[in-house]
């Protein structure tokens, strides 16, 4: 297989290939397909086909940019970066098929990039049963059902929180509906919805494109040619050392030891307060902020088939 760098300028577009015009931008669902964007409602299930937030090709556009000293960066360098993300997608031609549409400039801005992506898309990459399973656990803004679980799982931790801080609380609870004594079984009623979470991931993760679902730049890297999608292994490595899994993990890891081997392990409870901190997703959303009115601004003068600047 040639290197990426010997990529052809003109890459061969697969007609049969269906392009999706689906963006998301910071957790808002957009449609360019038509004459003009259209704000998609966020739908009840998780999608059958992956939706991109355009933060993430900004992301690849700023790593190219970096990486050839250049503000317009050649298309080379673009076509380049569409074969490995082919390739890392495990997707077939991956040299045939350009990710991110037709630009024939030389030289190209991440306007040229993004007007592109806008009005031809990207190629569709249908998602499985269990790669949407996993979203629905993992990612709050892929559908509604996704965010009751959120909040299922933040009402749960706040109400074991109020348990280690106030147990006198629940124990008043439990007086009122006459259960007795059930603080102890509160808290394994928590612990058990918290393993559910963890191990219903952790089951899915070797079937799931984690490099899709949850794209990092260092996965994209131009550099390393020998890079390939995933193994089942290597997927649940990537999945368990990650640092909001390892405090799920770290968190109900006491309880079922106990369990097992008997009580030796101190109390995981001042754990469990950290998984606080990974439901608040702030510093996330404040990335987005800028390029959020950026590319409203944009959304509202460029429709799909303008080719004209936007104002």
């Amino acid at each position: 297989m040639p290197s990426m760098s010997a990529v052809e300028p003109e890459m061969k577009e697969h007609l049969v290939r269906p392009r999706s015009k689906v963006f998301s931008i910071g957790g808002d669902i957009y449609d360019s397909s038509g004459e003009d964007t259209k704000h998609l409602p966020l739908p009840f299930l998780p999608p059958t086909n992956k939706v991109f937030d355009m933060f993430f090709f900004w992301e690849l556009y700023d790593t190219l940019a970096k990486r050839t000293l250049r503000q317009d960066v050649p298309l080379v360098a673009v076509r380049n970066m569409s074969c490995k993300l082919m390739i890392i997608f495990d997707e077939p031609d991956p040299q045939d098929v350009n990710f991110f549409g037709s630009i024939s400039k030389k030289f190209c801005s991440w306007k040229d990039v993004r007007r592109a992506l806008l009005t031809e898309g990207h190629p569709t990459l249908g998602l499985t049963t269990i790669e949407r399973i996993f979203m629905t656990l993992d990612d709050d803004r892929s559908c509604r059902l996704a965010q009751v679980w959120f909040w299922f799982i933040l009402l749960v931790t706040v109400a074991n929180l109020v348990r280690m801080v106030k147990p006198h609380y629940v124990q008043g609870i439990c007086d009122m509906a006459d259960l007795g004594d059930c603080t102890n079984s509160f808290q394994v009623m928590c612990l058990l919805v918290f393993s559910f979470d963890y191990l219903v991931r952790l089951a899915c993760a070797p079937f799931v494109r984690l490099e899709l679902l949850s794209p990092q730049m260092e996965y994209f890297n131009l550099d390393d040619f020998g890079r390939r999608p995933f193994t089942r292994k290597s997927r649940v490595m990537e999945f368990v050392k990650k640092s909001d899994n390892l405090v799920d993990l770290v968190a109900i890891m006491p309880y079922w030891v106990n369990i097992l081997v008997g009580q030796f392990l101190p109390s995981s409870s001042f754990l469990r307060i950290i998984r606080l901190a990974r439901l608040f997703r702030i510093a996330k959303s404040a990335r987005y902020l800028d390029m959020l009115q950026d590319l409203v601004e944009e959304h509202r003068h460029l429709g799909p088939c303008s080719g004209a600047e936007p104002v």
